[in-house]
């Protein structure tokens, strides 16, 4: 486990993975009422963290739980496994909007509100 935190924490330092019980509880569930707690939390801020952080999990038989703001209903950003849940809550540029087509190009830590 500590060489598999190493190696996230030369991804994205150590600010970033959270593996201190504390740290994860707020990770244990969403808006479901699914519950498990995950071994490690990593909060990436571009694609290419990301990238890097599913390569080391897969590396170590890591299950993979991506999670946005942790409001689903349906238990989707709760790690069922434990492993990896890797947190987008720092990717959160808007890279384009387009008002004549309504759409919008977002990283995926983007919330509703911002768009607003």
């Amino acid at each position: 486990m500590d060489k598999i935190v190493k190696s996230l924490i030369d991804v994205v330092g150590s600010d970033y993975v959270l593996w201190s019980e504390a740290d994860l509880l707020v990770y244990e569930y969403d808006g479901s009422v699914d519950r498990s707690t995950p071994l490690i939390v990593v909060l990436p801020e571009t694609t290419e963290q990301v990238s890097k952080i599913v390569k080391i999990a897969r590396v170590n038989a890591l299950p993979v739980v991506a999670r946005g703001a942790g409001t689903g209903l349906s238990g989707g950003a709760v790690a069922e496994h434990g492993g990896v849940v890797i947190s987008m809550s720092r990717m959160t540029q808007i890279l384009e909007v387009n008002e004549y087509d309504k759409y919008a190009i977002v990283q995926p830590g983007v919330v509703n509100l911002d768009l607003s």
